[in-house]
């Protein structure tokens, strides 16, 4: 395998190191692929037994157990994975959206918790808070690593919970200083980032309905429709109550639907591996027939038992053949055509794709490369400042203190150094003058640093 790789590298034995490399695709996918399935199909035919599924399970259970046919229907089968993996993928994109929506009514709960403590027990705390300790060891918790990814991404975290003390327009022009990054860069990318500050900030607004979930609406509303000013603990008590509740059931409810996908996947997957004649070798045969008494709600550990260890090393294989595929691809497209091999290429991508941890990756993504120009960054801006607006017009102040803080956390860092990152720090958390939220996110951040 590896001497296969390094000759296309080189460029020698192109014609027969094509050949061979799709092969070995084929070979380490076909084997990771069925025992990943099985895998992945024994654990939802738990969960199901423990009461998580649904209806529209029953259509991906029929699609394995046709699998498991040595004459099955592999194209019509993989039509079927095409639209319910469509499906399922307008959920999560749904489930995402409210997701990134109750992070900011925690955000806005979070902040009101230590309101409700005894003031006597207030004082103790804030006379026992040594803030010189407390920021030294932040500072260390920050800068203490010698990767500066990891650095970036810990001041992220950190500033996703320092109050927000700015107004609209200085926040604005934070959004737009950040967006001055795209300019030169591919549209995909922006397009990307706007989608994670959109939902982030409640603004976006998922293609799939919510009509069938009426008991999570019924605790969402409520969040929603709070004043969130001068709330009693007994109305605070109930919110928290409504956003553990919803938290809960879009937990359970993704890590099924997660679940779901895994197994359509798998199953699309072994279909594109059956246009390329595996399928018929002993391994997968034995996979196939634990299919079978999956999909008849047969489950029994022992039928994983054989197959255990099995996995590991065709991991380590796919991904070292993964990880130069973009470049064999690229670098031969001309020979790969020559050889007509770009059909059997288009499905090693797909593949790729199938059986990666992305469950979720848009499969007929088309990546614009058009450039981005400063009037093209600065018209998306401007469309989302127009409906980050629009949401701090209808929201009460605290949410909109939550968005900000949750938008600033994603946009990329501007300090410049760790002195004036704990400056920022210190005049907006130190300086904090609303004490009892000064001290949550003490705590929150004392979390972090734990």
């Amino acid at each position: 395998m590896r001497q296969v790789v390094r000759d296309l590298i080189r460029g020698k034995n192109v014609a027969e190191g094509l050949e061979a490399y799709k092969n070995l695709v084929l070979e380490a996918y076909g084997a990771y692929g069925a025992l990943d399935l099985t895998f992945s199909a024994y654990t939802l035919v738990e969960e199901v037994e423990e009461g998580k599924g649904d209806k529209s399970l029953d259509k991906l259970l029929f699609a394995l157990k046709d699998l498991a046919k040595e004459e099955a229907d592999t194209e019509k089968i993989l039509a079927q994975m095409v639209k319910l993996r469509q499906k399922i993928t307008e959920k999560m994109d749904f489930f995402t959206a409210y997701t990134d929506r109750l992070i900011c009514y925690e955000y806005v709960l979070n902040r009101m918790e230590l309101k409700y403590l005894d003031p006597a027990e207030m004082d103790k705390r804030l006379e026992c808070f040594d803030q010189k300790n407390f920021m030294q060891r932040l500072k260390f918790f920050l800068f203490s690593d010698k990767d500066q990814a990891l650095i970036q991404e810990k001041i992220r975290m950190v500033m996703g919970q320092v109050p927000v003390r700015m107004t609209k327009a200085k926040f604005y022009d934070r959004l737009r200083e950040a967006l001055t990054l795209y300019k030169g860069a591919k549209k995909t990318a922006l397009d990307d980032f706007l989608y994670i500050l959109r939902t982030s900030a409640m603004i976006y607004e998922p293609a799939a309905g919510g009509e069938e979930y009426p008991e999570f609406f019924k605790d969402f509303n409520k969040l929603e429709e709070a004043n969130y000013k001068d709330v009693s603990l007994a109305k605070f008590q109930e919110l928290r109550a409504c956003l553990d509740r919803a938290s809960l059931w879009i937990y359970a409810i993704t890590d099924y639907y997660y679940s779901m996908q895994k197994l359509v996947n798998g199953i699309y997957a072994q279909c594109l591996l059956r246009r390329h004649g595996l399928g018929q070798d002993e391994l997968t045969k034995s996979c196939a027939a634990i299919w079978k008494s999956l999909a008849q709600g047969q489950y029994q550990e022992e039928f994983l038992r054989p197959l255990e260890g099995k996995i590991e090393s065709w991991v380590e294989k796919t991904t070292y053949l993964e990880s130069v595929f973009p470049e064999i691809s690229q670098s031969y497209e001309k020979e790969i055509e020559d050889l007509d091999l770009v059909e059997d290429f288009r499905d090693l991508e797909l593949l790729t794709k199938l059986l990666s941890d992305s469950l979720f990756i848009d499969l007929e993504r088309v990546e614009d490369e058009t450039e981005l120009k400063n009037k093209d960054v600065n018209k998306a801006c401007d469309l989302l400042i127009e409906d980050l607006d629009r949401k701090f017009k209808e929201v009460k102040k605290p949410v909109r203190r939550a968005i900000m803080g949750q938008v600033l956390e994603k946009l990329p860092m501007i300090f410049q150094g760790a002195d004036q990152v704990m400056e920022y720090i210190e005049t907006n958390l130190m300086d904090c003058q609303d004490q009892a939220e000064k001290m949550v996110v003490v705590d929150l951040i004392e979390g972090m640093m734990e």
